[in-house]
């Protein structure tokens, strides 16, 4: 072994470093060049070692931790966002395709004021088809464990507005529109929204109000039926609207 600084060969000897627990001498082994005098350790310090991790290694080891947990936490929420987008993507997707599913067959999926106001959930399919006096149009369909849920499709005369209706295992659990109205129906006045109150049912808010309004939505879930009605349409938007829960008023929005 030649030395760094000068290529003279140097010479390996023990030296000894201390002593261990029982008081028996400890040896390192050295390298020495004895022309530049230079000495350099060939093993790491037993004694140390026996001791445990050095102060150095200890904190090189706690600022890798450190630097550890903020790379976790960036990795994590590229994960999420590599896979989050994607979904998101495919939603707006499906509900631009939904969008572009109008069918305007009035013979197969044409629907009136009066039978979009017939409908209640938990009807049958061949209920709500009778009612409203054409099939409508399949859009999508899926089936889990032999119980299928379907979503069809009506319009009213000219195809400016659009009904939906989901079924679950034959029975109608959600209706939704676009576009609906009653030419009957006017906005509330000031003094009607201030006598409305939480727990009102829908037939004490038609009897303030003068008018039933027009259903926007209705879906029952896990026992739960949520129902938003609108009065006083103004464009495509509707002035007020109410969210009741299981027939009780629970919220009211008014125009800002």
């Amino acid at each position: 072994m030649k030395c760094s600084r000068c290529g003279t060969e140097m010479k390996i000897k023990n030296v000894q470093t201390g002593t261990d627990g029982k008081g028996n001498p400890v040896y390192h082994k050295y390298a020495f060049c004895y022309n530049c005098r230079t000495r350099r350790p060939l093993e790491k310090n037993r004694q140390t070692a026996s001791a445990g991790k050095s102060p150095g290694r200890k904190r090189r080891k706690k600022r890798r931790k450190r630097y550890w947990i903020p790379i976790m936490i960036l990795l994590f929420l590229v994960i999420i966002l590599g896979t989050g987008l994607p979904f998101y993507r495919k939603i707006q997707s499906d509900k631009k395709k939904e969008k572009q599913m109008v069918v305007t067959d009035n013979k197969k999926n044409l629907i009136t004021l009066e039978g979009y106001r017939n409908l209640k959930l938990g009807m049958s399919r061949d209920e709500t088809s009778s009612i409203i006096g054409s099939e409508g149009i399949l859009l999508t369909r899926a089936s889990v464990d032999s119980v299928a849920a379907e979503r069809y499709q009506w319009i009213t005369k000219g195809a400016e507005d659009t009904v939906l209706l989901t079924f679950h295992d034959e029975k109608l659990v959600s209706i939704s529109q676009t576009g609906i109205e009653d030419t009957a129906e006017k906005p509330l006045s000031e003094e009607t929204v201030n006598s409305l109150r939480t727990g009102m049912t829908l037939e004490e808010i038609s009897s303030a109000a003068g008018s039933t309004g027009i259903r926007l939505s209705e879906t029952t879930y896990d026992g739960v039926t949520t129902s938003v009605y609108g009065w006083g349409k103004k464009g495509t938007d509707y002035l007020f609207t109410t969210v009741l829960v299981d027939g009780s008023l629970q919220h009211i929005n008014t125009p800002k």
